[in-house]
This record gives structure tokens, C-alpha cells and sequence, in this order.
């Protein structure tokens, strides 16, 4: 008997506890403990890189680097996000004087984990529209200007505090021309 008594107040005790933690004033003091995941950021970042115009007639290289601004709002699970960029910056070809500009916009998804949570990693999805402008300085009648649709795959760390977070990234792209592209982007983001 005595052991049926040691067991059915251990059930009493363990099912007090269990209770007691579904009572809601428990959850207000769980919520005033730990904030609630931030559900935005906002990013400023640096890019470099260049798109792959090689072809039967031509074997050429254009360059680019420039600054951009990404945001992104968490789709109501966290590791999941809309991700948006509107990025400009300078461009030019390898051959010739040829230099300009690029300006690009972008929207995809992006999921992200966590090793810990100060060390995440992310991985995306864009679609974007870029153009760019270019003239040969040493014969302006010579222009570049085009403007490409194309596919973006994504790819970096995200280490940081909550709300302060570094993001060094990889960008592969590819455009309606078969054209690839390849960049290095760093990202200083603040989340809320």
C-alpha cells in the first residue's frame, strides 16, 4: 500500500504542477519575461559583382557594386519571411571604357534557422528586374542599356543580438538571357 500511495502523490504533485502552468496568469508572466520574436527588419547593405554576357559573338564581363536596402516581414511562422531589395549602384564592362550604372529591384521568400540565437542562417528566392546604363567614355555614341527579368537564389549568416544583426550573403542570379550573375553582399539589419 505504501507504494501505491508514493505513486498516486506523485500523479497529484505532477498534475498540480502541469495545471498550475495552464493557469493564464502564468502566461502573462511568461510574455513580461521574454519579447515576443521581432517581426520586421529593416537592411542596409554593400554588393559586389558581376553578370556573365559571354555568348557566340562575345565574350565580355560586366561588373557592379553599389549599395542596396532589403526589408523583410516574418509570414506569421518566423522562420519564414517576405524579403524585398531595391538596390543602385555603379556598373561597367570589362572590355572597352564602358561604365554606368545598375539599379535593381527584387521580392521572394526567405527561411532562416538557428544554431543558436545569436548564429542564424538563411536561405531565399527572389524575383527582380534590373537595368543597366552604360556608356564608352572614350566614344559616348557607343551605349549599353538594357533592362533583364530574372531569378535570384540566395544564401548567408545572420549573426547578431535580437535586434542588431550582420548578414553576409551570396547571390546567385540568372536572367531571361541565360545570363548568370554572381555577388557578395554584407548587410548591417535591424530587426523589431
Amino acid at each position: 500500500m505504501t507504494n501505491f500511495t508514493l505513486l498516486a502523490t506523485a500523479l497529484l504533485v505532477i498534475g498540480g504542477t502541469s495545471f498550475a502552468r495552464a493557469d493564464p496568469s502564468d502566461d502573462v508572466s511568461d510574455e513580461l519575461t521574454s519579447p515576443p520574436a521581432p517581426t520586421h527588419y529593416l537592411q542596409l547593405a554593400a554588393f559586389a559583382g558581376g553578370v556573365d554576357h559571354t555568348d557566340a559573338r562575345h565574350d565580355q564581363f560586366d561588373v557592379f557594386a553599389g549599395g542596396a536596402v532589403d526589408g523583410g516581414y516574418a509570414l506569421g511562422y518566423h522562420h519564414l519571411w517576405l524579403h524585398g531589395r531595391l538596390a543602385t549602384g555603379a556598373a561597367g564592362r570589362d572590355i572597352g571604357g564602358y561604365g554606368g550604372e545598375m539599379i535593381q529591384a527584387r521580392l521572394g521568400i526567405e527561411a532562416r534557422g538557428c544554431v543558436v540565437s545569436v548564429v542564424c542562417a538563411f536561405a531565399g528566392a527572389d524575383v527582380g528586374v534590373t537595368r543597366y546604363q552604360m556608356a564608352d567614355y572614350t566614344n559616348p555614341i557607343m551605349r549599353v542599356d538594357h533592362t533583364d527579368v530574372g531569378v535570384f537564389a540566395r544564401a548567408g549568416l545572420d549573426i547578431g543580438s535580437r535586434s542588431f544583426r550582420v548578414r553576409p550573403e551570396l547571390d546567385l542570379g540568372l536572367d531571361q538571357h541565360a545570363r548568370s550573375s554572381v555577388a557578395l553582399t554584407l548587410g548591417f539589419a535591424y530587426l523589431w
